[in-house]
């Protein structure tokens, strides 16, 4: 079980351009406790709250004026079960329900199958999906030349990846492939006189590659994957990063020897 605690602040102050000074801070509270209730079955479950504020300032005019001004708080809860199917086969399954002031309550879920046949070849397929909710100034910027919208939706994200790996000795390489899809893109619209942000459509990219790795030592790489869903992601991670999957890579200090990963995006 663990009880985790954090206070961040960030100011910004620049009267030459942007012309802008902003002051925000945000507490995030966050219980996670994980049952073992066998060898082959773990339950993860917890829960977060979080309150940010924040204020921001145009310094373009004769006079400087108050452009946004609000506070916000939110919460979730979270449930993840890990079954060892068979020697070879693990399962996870998962969810996590958001529920941020000023939007209607958003499930966020997750499930993967991770396949070892060898102890050298690794098949992971996982789905996901991410969801961020507008921040604070998206509804209630009052820029001159720029205008927020109340009542915008969240931004969601609904992502497959699939991957195939090999690792022996000194040599790691993988094949992977992964689709997205985003909807209610939270975007600025030019079109009006004075421009406001809203909500677009959907819209989707997909990417393969493939990848080796050589390297100087045995074991020295590894490979993890986990999910960062939206502002309210898996495990209180706050914030929307860059879709819902994260590859961490952990190595020693020694050099890179040798590398490829090439890539298209559609």
């Amino acid at each position: 079980m663990s009880f985790n605690a954090t206070y961040t602040r960030n100011t910004f102050d620049n009267p030459g351009y942007p012309n802008i000074g902003r002051d925000s801070q945000e507490v995030l509270l966050e219980w996670t406790n994980s049952i073992a209730f066998s060898n082959r079955d773990r339950l993860t479950l917890g829960t977060l709250f979080n309150h940010a504020e924040g204020q921001e300032t145009y310094f373009g005019l004769d006079t400087p004026i108050e452009i946004s001004n609000g506070s916000r708080p939110g919460g979730a809860f979270y449930g993840q079960w890990d079954h060892q199917l068979a020697d070879t086969v693990k399962l996870v399954g998962g969810f996590q329900v958001n529920k941020i002031d000023g939007t209607a309550v958003s499930v966020v879920p997750r499930a993967g199958l991770i396949w070892n046949p060898t102890a050298h070849v690794g098949v992971k397929a996982i789905y996901s999906g991410a969801f961020r909710a507008p921040s604070i100034n998206e509804t209630t910027l009052d820029h001159p030349g720029l205008q927020g919208t109340p009542g915008l939706k969240p931004e969601k994200v609904a992502t497959l990846d699939l991957s195939v790996s090999y690792e022996a000795n000194r040599f790691q390489g993988a094949l992977t492939y992964f689709r997205s899809r985003q909807t209610d893109s939270i975007v600025v619209d030019t079109r009006p006189v004075r421009a406001v942000l809203v909500n677009l459509g959907g819209s989707g990219v997909s990417r393969s590659g493939a990848g080796r790795e050589v390297l100087p030592a045995e074991k020295l790489l590894r490979i993890g994957f986990g999910v960062l869903p939206g502002q309210r992601g898996w495990r209180g991670k706050s914030g929307y990063h860059a879709g819902p999957q994260l590859r961490s890579q952990r190595r020693s200090q020694l050099p890179r020897r040798e590398r490829a990963d090439p890539e298209h995006v559609r």
